[in-house]
């Protein structure tokens, strides 16, 4: 199965679960950023177990507003995740 922003789901890296939200290659289009946002915090929230999650920012635009909708994404998906980590160059 994939996830709104194409990830396989569930993802097995080391002997474990990880769930990547592909929050990058947006660049400076933050209107299909916060659509795929949404997708996946829907997604997230159907998912009945906590996650390990890895957030892709690679060549994405981290403007303020960005930036923001991030924080509320991941302060909404809290209760799932059980591991956050970040990757990506942005600028």
């Amino acid at each position: 199965m994939k996830s709104p922003g194409g990830s396989i789901f569930p993802y097995y890296y080391k002997g474990g679960e990880i769930h990547c939200l592909k929050y990058g290659s947006k660049h400076k289009d933050q209107d299909k950023l916060f659509d795929v946002m949404r997708q996946e915090e829907a997604f997230i929230l159907g998912i009945n177990k906590k996650l390990k999650v890895w957030v892709d920012m690679y060549e994405t635009k981290i403007t303020k507003g960005v930036l923001d909708q991030l924080i509320c994404n991941i302060n909404n998906l809290k209760d799932h995740v059980d591991k956050l980590s970040f990757v990506g160059k942005g600028y």
